[in-house]
């Protein structure tokens, strides 16, 4: 797959502007923090012995996930997604995280969950190794970045399963392996990243300080879309969009709360009046909101309204339908290897819990009516004129009137310009030609 580049940033200048913005502290760079040891505890004895439980002859899905869905971010929405399986019939069974279901005509089906895999090939492909030996399930699904390798090398050992992963760098799935049975599937979250954000941009919030993981096409998507939803928003509300600044702070790891405490500390000492959380526990979300009653939140993944009263609101993730449609499938035989990216569109990616306590309800139709815009295909996030950079330091723009196919979001290491990332930590510098409609500016 071609390393394309990806900065994006909408400048949009309000001539004649007279409103005043807020008066905004001196920014400061947020320090990247360090990189956190990784202790690999994890075993497929977390699932305990599912011989007792589980439904022999039966079709089996296993899914594997890279912590415990107690994180309160990603690990929770996707066991939400899986426990949506539930509504084909009725549980007649559980032991941990796992469970079988009878479905209205009493077909059985076993669902394995495989918590805490951690972030390491070898030990991940152990785990996927060990359920595959021992439980032989149809279909197997990898719901991190870190399990595509191991996914991708078992899908071509066991030919007679199939294989889903997610996130990473999503490929033309037919092409991949020699067998056929492996997919990959994601959402759209910048959608809701890009609306979010705009909710701050709506109340003249121009800074927004976010608590970053790492700077690949994944988060850089997210982090390019909050700018843009940033400048949105500041637009909207009579403010100058060109005053929007998004600083990030990179945790360099996807789940570790003590970091993400950090960094959102980091961000509220540096001045910042908005805290975007973006990794996988609500930790950012609920510092900001125990630190000041003048610093807001937005959550990320998982609704964080209960433990972070301040966030104006969390953009969600909604796997379930997917799990549905690819069990089913698999089960009856109609699964069929693609490569999947739903949104707001298909109702995969949602921005939920709107805080009154800031929005006015006029500002939170507004966000409604921009999502359904999105959803129609009548607007489109990354369109031009943007104005970007990459990691050689070179100027992007986005002509008015274009904007980034799928493949060129998919493969996002640049940033929109109104994006500071410390030094010594943007993307890997590409060695490919840009292609259309990026230009380079100098």
């Amino acid at each position: 797959m071609k390393r394309l580049l990806g900065i994006v940033v909408v400048v949009v200048l309000l001539a004649g502007c007279t409103v005043q913005m807020p008066a905004t502290p001196q920014v400061e760079k947020v320090k990247t923090l360090p990189t956190p040891a990784i202790e690999m505890v994890s075993t497929v004895e977390t699932i305990g012995n599912l011989d007792d439980m589980l439904e022999p002859n039966s079709f089996t899905a296993a899914f594997f996930l890279a912590d415990n869905p107690n994180d309160k971010g990603w690990n929770a929405a996707h066991y939400r997604g899986i426990t949506y399986l539930e509504s084909l019939g009725k549980v007649v069974r559980r032991n941990g995280l796992s469970f079988v279901i009878e479905t209205p005509n009493k077909e059985r089906m076993n669902i394995v969950v495989v918590p805490d895999n951690g972030y390491t090939d070898n030990v991940i492909e152990k785990n996927m190794r060990d359920v595959l030996d021992k439980y032989d399930p149809n279909i197997v699904f990898g719901t991190w970045f870190d399990s595509y390798a191991a996914t991708l090398r078992l899908a071509d050992e066991y030919p007679e399963a199939l294989f889903e992963h997610i996130s990473g760098y999503p490929l033309v799935a037919s092409t991949m392996g020699k067998n056929g049975n492996f997919s990959t599937y994601f959402i759209r979250m910048e959608e809701g990243d890009y609306l979010a954000c705009a909710a701050a941009g709506l109340l003249g919030l121009n800074k927004i300080g976010i608590a970053a993981t790492f700077l690949i096409p994944e988060p850089n998507r997210g982090i390019n879309a909050c700018s843009l939803g940033l400048q949105e928003g500041l637009s909207h509300a009579g403010y100058n969009p060109d005053t929007a600044y998004v600083q990030v702070s990179l945790t360099n790891s996807w789940l570790d709360g003590p970091q993400e405490t950090e960094a959102a500390k980091g961000i509220i000492g540096a001045g910042f009046p908005v805290v975007r959380q973006m990794a996988d526990t609500p930790n950012a979300s609920e510092t900001a909101c125990n630190a000041s009653e003048s610093v807001v939140a937005i959550g990320y993944g998982t609704d964080v309204k209960d433990t972070a009263t301040c966030a104006l609101g969390t953009n969600t993730w909604v796997w379930g339908p997917h799990y549905m449609e690819s069990v089913l499938n698999a089960n009856n035989g109609t699964w069929v290897p693609e490569d999947k990216w739903d949104g707001f569109e298909q109702g995969a990616v949602g921005v939920v819990s709107f805080n009154t306590a800031y929005l006015s309800q006029e500002q939170i139709s507004v966000l409604e009516g921009w999502k359904q815009q999105i959803a129609l295909g009548k607007k489109s996030i990354f369109a031009g004129p943007i104005h970007g950079y990459d990691a050689n330091k070179a100027k992007l723009f986005l002509p008015e009137g274009a904007k980034l196919n799928d493949m060129q979001q998919l493969n996002m290491l640049w940033f929109e310009e109104h994006v500071h990332i410390g030094e010594g930590t943007l993307p890997t510098p590409i060695d490919e030609p840009y292609t259309a409609p990026l230009q380079v500016l100098n």
